[in-house]
């Protein structure tokens, strides 16, 4: 394994990434000239103000470029086994420091899994994505609690049925919505998926199970609109990040008589199809909510969104994954690490043990030392290796490599 090193500077900070290749590489890493003072730096000092304006790719190579005195340029042309965040734990600029952090695993994991093939690079892919997807913001799917909720479909242009993944956000049942939860989409994107971006109600507006009944919701509009949009109703998963991950199994494993279907019934007669997704991938979700409403796991969040009522805790198990746990349930992936402070890890190997026992076909990824996400750009590319891996076994036409689908 071989060792170069990239910077990445916001406002006067530095970020250091370390950058591993299979074979020597052909990065470069020159001193930068600071525009404030026309001096000559070197890269490591962190007070040099320069910002970063855009990431570019050309053919084979990933090439950050950097604009404002076009001093420091560096190429990537080798298989990369990982990304790793180094420096920088400034709170001003977090926002903008994690969209770096999924385009440069996004970047990776393009690159690493075209290598040795006719490769499509980054920006090919971003300059044609526009004529890849057609965007249909606030489908609205529900009216709850005085409100209208709302989802978006990313869908690709073609006629064929395409492979559609359910985005659930997180923010323990309180707080989040849909337009934070872009970065988390772009890895279905590039692969050629139809991605649908769901909100929900939040505690603050309807108490539990209130996100569970939109989520069954949502995933019944996605099948009564799965030929207007060419979704594969063979090939939904489902998938989110902490209440998401939660909500995802919660959306993919019910079923109607566990009577929480009951603001969106199916309609059989009329042509409604049984919902049934195809896979299910939990990132660090809760899975036995009643546990985290007393006790050591006890959380604030959790409690919250049962606030004061009558029978919280009855509604606690009707609301944990663990209750539903039974053979015929779809493959389910799951990543989580094992310092995990906000949701216990032993909530997965829970989960995990018992899919095990109704033999469901189930993966545990565990982070060693991960708390709650943030996991660096290094693991998310390796969490997302495994997770299209584990796809790839268990549904039919999942791609290994990035696919472009052409308009129709």
């Amino acid at each position: 394994m071989f060792e170069t090193r990239y910077f990445a500077h916001f406002s006067g900070r530095v970020e250091v990434y370390r950058v591993l290749t299979s074979q020597p590489s052909s990065f470069r890493a020159q001193p930068m000239l600071n525009s404030r003072t026309e001096q000559l730096v070197r890269p490591e000092m962190s007070d040099l103000g320069i910002r970063l304006i855009s990431l570019l790719s050309t053919e084979t190579r990933i090439h950050p470029e950097w604009k404002e005195n076009d001093a420091m340029k560096c190429a990537l042309t080798q298989p990369v086994a990982g990304i790793r965040r180094e420096m920088a734990e400034s709170t001003k600029g977090r926002a903008r420091r994690r969209i770096l952090h999924f385009l440069l695993a996004a970047m990776v994991a393009l690159e690493a899994t075209n290598y040795g093939r006719a490769q499509q690079t980054l920006d090919d892919w971003a300059a044609s994505v526009s004529d890849s997807y057609l965007v249909y913001p606030d489908q609205v799917y529900g009216y709850f609690s005085g409100a209208q909720v709302k989802l978006d479909v990313w869908q690709v242009q073609t006629k064929e049925p395409v492979p559609t993944v359910v985005y659930f956000h997180g923010g323990g049942w309180f707080f989040g919505d849909r337009t934070g939860a872009l970065p988390y989409l772009i890895p279905w994107l590039t692969r050629g998926w139809n991605v649908i971006n769901v909100d929900y109600r939040m505690s603050g507006t309807a108490l539990a199970p209130a996100a569970v009944e939109d989520v069954r919701c949502a995933l019944r509009w996605v099948y009564r609109n799965a030929d207007h949009f060419h979704f594969d109703t063979d090939r939904i998963i489902v998938t989110g990040h902490s209440a998401g991950g939660h909500l995802a199994l919660m959306a993919g494993i019910l079923q109607d008589s566990d009577g929480l279907d009951n603001n969106c019934p199916a309609d059989y007669s009329a042509g409604d199809k049984p919902i049934k997704v195809a896979a299910i991938v939990d990132w660090y979700g809760p899975t036995d909510v009643l546990d985290l409403l007393s006790g050591a796991d006890r959380q604030t969040y959790a409690i919250a969104w049962f606030g004061s009522l009558p029978a919280k805790e009855s509604e606690a198990i009707r609301v944990s994954p663990l209750t539903y746990v039974r053979a015929g349930l779809p493959p389910i992936f799951i990543v989580h690490g094992d310092q995990d402070p906000t949701v216990p890890y032993s909530q997965s190997l829970r989960l995990h043990e018992k899919l095990d026992e109704a033999h469901v076909a189930n993966v545990l990824y565990t982070i060693k030392g991960g708390r709650h996400g943030a996991f660096g750009p290094e693991r998310d590319v390796q969490a997302y290796a495994a997770m299209w891996e584990f796809l790839r076994q268990h549904l039919q036409g999942v791609t290994p490599r990035l696919q472009q689908s052409k308009p129709q």
